[in-house]
């Protein structure tokens, strides 16, 4: 009979049970991962702050490039203006020189003038005639 009653004793006693699985979190644990989440963002801030800082500077670039361009183009837009000035500088020379005239003015400036005195379509004759001026 004896060994009945140690097995019912046995069975009367509970085995040792945990309340819950995970242990409950203290203070620092707790802390943690919002410590992690804020590190994070800390560091998503400041690696935004660089890409802006590259923004900057490429932007910066950029435009310091179009200046150059620009500035460049205009450079070459006034050597172009220079030689074609100075073509029709040389033609109109040679067309009144030609023509016996002493003086020749921008037909702008003038109110009124007598067509046989006016060069324009004898300077177009000699820069078609002499191409290479």
């Amino acid at each position: 009979s004896a060994p009945a009653s140690v097995a019912a004793s046995t069975a009367a006693v509970p085995a040792p049970v945990s309340v819950s699985s995970a242990p409950t979190p203290s203070p620092a644990t707790a802390a943690a991962p919002a410590q992690t989440l804020a590190q994070r963002l800390l560091d998503l801030d400041g690696r935004i702050i660089a890409m802006q800082a590259d923004i900057q500077t490429k932007e910066a670039a950029l435009t310091q490039e179009r200046e150059d361009a620009d500035k460049g183009l205009v450079d070459v837009e006034s050597r172009k203006t220079d030689k074609v000035l100075a073509d029709l500088y040389r033609a109109i020379s040679a067309v009144a020189q030609a023509q016996g005239v002493s003086i020749v003015v921008d037909k702008t400036v003038i109110l009124y003038g007598h067509p046989a005195v006016d060069l324009t379509d004898r300077v177009l004759e000699y820069l078609k005639e002499h191409p290479d001026q």
